[in-house]
């Protein structure tokens, strides 16, 4: 080219070069900024996998886990560089934890499995007791049996409706069978029910239960003795008030007993 031309023409196309590679640089730089932010991101979340996984709050923790895996997606690609790296150090705290998780259940159904045992053998037991003289050594007994019933431990999901009930079935005959006047008799029948509600494994659940039936049934009787008060002027004006008059004091009277009677239940169950 002509001497005057060429560095002109030289520069022209040097420029064309010059605004490719300094828009390349901007891209790469703005996305590595993107990488970083990324990069931050998914450490964090391996931070907090990594106190998850030596946590035996299976249920809540799982969940957590669960959802830090979701906050790994959607959180995107951290660059070729660093992904596979953060991925293999957040998996290995996931994989941690639910290989805890899984060996903690798998000893957790042998041990159920041995207390279900121990809960049938005991069972046998109850129903080979041999009644006492004296009636409270007799509840201090199957007392004792309630307790070592509660300590033996849960047993596998799918049995523990059925061994509770033949342990209910077993110890209850035992009370139903004590020699003892009707007033005490029922105190520690309702006890005993206490007691079995107690080792049932949803305690609380059934005291609640047992609580809102008393509860309901007070405020059933309450109304009916209302009702029978409010009616004693009529019969009053009855013929044969009298016999009329009777039965109703007797039934207002057996519902005041009765409500005594259930507060006394109330009064028996655990504090909470």
């Amino acid at each position: 080219m002509p001497k005057d031309s060429n560095q002109k023409v030289w520069n022209d196309f040097r420029g064309l070069f010059d605004t490719f590679f300094d828009a390349k640089s901007t891209f790469y730089a703005a996305r590595n900024d993107v990488f970083d932010k990324k990069k931050e991101l998914k450490a964090k979340l391996i931070e907090k996998a990594e106190e998850l996984s030596k946590s035996t709050d299976w249920k809540n923790s799982a969940d957590a886990l669960k959802k830090l895996q979701e906050d790994w997606k959607k959180i995107g690609h951290a660059g070729q560089h660093a992904e596979q790296k953060l991925w293999k150090s957040f998996r290995s705290k996931c994989d941690a934890f639910f290989t805890n998780r899984e060996e903690h259940f798998k000893k957790m159904d042998v041990d159920n499995e041995n207390n279900l045992k121990q809960k049938e053998a005991l069972i046998e037991k109850i129903k080979a007791y041999k009644h006492k003289a004296d009636p409270k050594e007799v509840i201090t007994d199957l007392k004792t049996f309630s307790t070592e019933f509660a300590e033996i431990g849960n047993v596998p999901f799918k049995k523990k409706d059925a061994i509770y009930k033949a342990f209910k079935n077993a110890i209850d005959a035992h009370y139903n069978n004590l020699k003892m006047d009707d007033a005490e008799k029922e105190k520690i029948l309702f006890e005993a029910k206490l007691d079995s509600l107690k080792v049932s494994g949803n305690a609380e659940r059934l005291f609640q239960q047992e609580k809102e039936k008393i509860r309901n049934k007070i405020n059933d009787i309450v109304k009916e003795v209302a009702n029978y008060e409010n009616n004693l002027g009529f019969f009053a004006n009855s013929k044969g008030a009298e016999a009329l008059l009777k039965g109703v004091n007797e039934n207002i009277e057996k519902g005041k007993n009765e409500i005594d009677k259930l507060k006394r239940r109330l009064k028996l169950f655990p504090k909470e």
